[in-house]
């Protein structure tokens, strides 16, 4: 029988049987080295995890945010389109019209403004975090999640701009509704208004998928397996889907009561609403979760 020993930097010879008892070597030196196979695995694992993780709440925090700030302001077309009607005018001095309005017309323009105005500042910064992100800071994994938190909450706040000053327009050039919105009698009209009192609500909505998709996205995507980011990602979709469609075809804010025979318009709406929430998410989801490698510096 053959007899194994260890020679250490320091002491006398001991046997194998009783290396873990007696080691002169630390338990960190021994975990620095690790075997090939399993346990380089494991510790890829562990990265493709933190790189997930660290990716996801990067993109994810900041939609929140986002629709927390925003997505529950209450939103309305009508007052916003007599706010125009009535400062919109050749001669008219604009800030001076808009402190002679009503309280809720004031709101609704000063809200409007604020969107404008976040929304282009967040669009710069996206343009300057990408361009120092691939000229010059590609390495450094910090300029990665700053690249990553900025480019979704910019296309966030770009779609919920875009979608309500677009159905607000449409509305305020196709309706024909009085100063309390009483009735809208254009197709047209009808459909706008519908969107722009629910963009809001798709913006919550979003902000919702993104909270699910932080809680599942890390141990789904453990291992960095493309199904699982997909799964990830119809999950969110579906969140998505789901609530803006039965909120928006049931009316369940009472927003379109005094509409005549909006249900039809309302589901048709809800549903095209919920598709273009969908692609906003899965564009911020795809930024997110794609190109996540362990080649980036710390900083």
């Amino acid at each position: 029988m053959y007899e194994i020993s260890l020679v250490c930097p320091v002491g006398p010879k001991i046997h194998l049987d009783s290396f873990f008892e007696h080691s002169c070597f630390h338990p960190r030196l021994l975990t620095q080295f690790p075997a090939q196979g399993e346990g380089s695995t494991e510790i890829k694992m562990g990265l493709y995890t933190h790189n997930n993780a660290l990716s996801f709440i990067a993109t994810g925090l900041p939609i929140i945010l986002y629709g927390a700030l925003f997505g529950f302001v209450k939103r309305d077309p009508t007052p916003l389109r007599v706010a125009l009607d009535a400062c919109v005018h050749r001669g008219i001095n604009f800030s001076s019209c808009i402190k002679t309005l009503e309280v809720t017309e004031r709101h609704s323009v000063l809200f409007l403004l604020a969107l404008i105005c976040f929304t282009a500042v967040l669009i710069i910064l996206d343009i300057l975090a990408s361009i120092l992100y691939c000229c010059c800071c590609r390495n450094v994994r910090s300029a990665r999640y700053l690249q990553k938190a900025i480019s979704g909450i910019a296309t966030i706040a770009a779609f919920d701009v875009v979608s309500f000053i677009a159905s607000s327009l449409i509305y305020y050039k196709y309706d024909s509704a009085n100063s309390s919105g009483v009735i809208v009698t254009n197709y047209a009209g009808t459909n706008a208004y519908i969107i722009a009192r629910y963009t809001g609500l798709a913006i919550v909505c979003i902000s919702v998928a993104w909270v699910v998709t932080i809680v599942l996205g890390s141990p789904l995507t453990s291992t960095n397996n493309m199904l699982m980011k997909a799964l990830t990602m119809i999950i969110g979709g579906c969140v998505i889907f789901f609530i803006l469609a039965i909120v928006m075809g049931t009316d369940a804010a009472h927003w379109l009561r005094h509409l005549s025979d909006y249900r039809h318009q309302a589901k048709e709406m809800g549903c095209a609403m919920s598709a273009a929430a969908i692609i906003i998410y899965v564009f911020a989801f795809l930024n997110a979760s794609l190109c996540n490698t362990d080649s980036t510096k710390k900083s």
